[in-house]
């Protein structure tokens, strides 16, 4: 489904590039020139730069970040585009998801050192809750997927691997194994790598309700 055009004009204000960095659970170090690991590209622990004080020259908007790894940067939804492999228009309609369509009441071109919780923002009364207009794609996702070694070792050929939808993301680096519905329909991908915690998907894909599961044979 082709998403409408969203102007980025009206995104800008629901969230500093603070809150996206909280939004994205990034482990930042630093407040003035915060560094952390690229969550695509991985590197070191400075590979990903993001400045809550510059100002991005095209959108004219606080807020500003660099993937070191790729010479990558851009304003705050390119930060969303760029970590969770969206395109911009992608990411703006995330953005508008997570955090709705409420202006906090300060100037998106200004920065704070501190953010309230968006618990404590209080809804508005006559915005009627809109329904999301992102949505995960499990195809495009297992189209990036590539065979890998690990598979292997875990008794997969590639094109059994490709089946199931099992594979390694290149630029990621981790190992996704699907988690499907009893009707087959892929809920979501757990990530593996060595030495590293189970990767649990942010949201896993709501099940169908228009489709009833073949019966199990005795």
């Amino acid at each position: 489904m082709k998403l409408p055009y969203l102007d980025f004009q009206t995104v800008y204000p629901l969230a500093e590039i603070i809150d996206l960095v909280r939004m994205l659970n990034l482990p930042v170090k630093g407040t003035a020139n915060m560094r952390c690991k690229c969550p695509v590209h991985d590197g070191d622990d400075r590979t990903l730069s993001i400045t809550p004080s510059a100002m991005a020259n095209r959108s004219q908007t606080m807020g500003v970040f660099k993937c070191w790894a790729t010479n990558e940067g851009g304003d705050r939804i390119g930060l969303v585009a760029h970590c969770m492999e969206l395109s911009q228009q992608e990411a703006a309609h995330f953005i508008k998801e997570q955090f709705g369509t409420v202006v906090p009441d300060r100037d998106t071109k200004s920065h704070r050192e501190t953010v309230p919780d968006r618990d404590t923002v209080p809804a508005n009364p006559r915005q009627a809750p809109q329904a999301s207009t992102y949505a995960f794609d499990p195809d495009k996702f297992a189209s990036r997927l590539v065979y890998h070694e690990d598979l292997r070792e875990l008794g997969l050929d590639e094109a059994m691997a490709k089946e199931l939808a099992f594979g390694f993301h290149p630029q990621q680096k981790w190992l996704y194994i699907p988690v499907r519905w009893p009707t087959g329909q892929v809920a979501g991908w757990l990530g593996f790598r060595k030495g590293e915690s189970l990767k649990i998907p942010p949201r896993w894909i709501p099940a169908p309700t228009n489709v009833v599961a073949l019966p199990r044979r005795a």
